[in-house]
């Protein structure tokens, strides 16, 4: 069974288990939603339309302090 394709990214911010600094190993899948949501740099695995952008980013909560 061949294995599924990884994407690499670097993270910005701290998600979960993956620190912020690190260079860390995603599904595609979720390799483009750190990326489109700022928590992390690298390569989009495709393009993605404003609306898609705006979709995400109407998902996220900010928090100040």
């Amino acid at each position: 069974m061949p294995r599924a394709k990884m994407s690499t990214v670097r993270m910005i911010n701290s998600v979960g288990e993956h620190v912020a600094g690190t260079k860390v190993k995603l599904p595609p899948e979720e390799a483009d939603r750190f990326i489109l949501l700022g928590y992390a740099d690298g390569e989009l695995s495709r393009e993605f339309s404003e609306e898609e952008r705006a979709a995400f980013q109407s998902r996220t909560q900010e928090v100040s302090v």
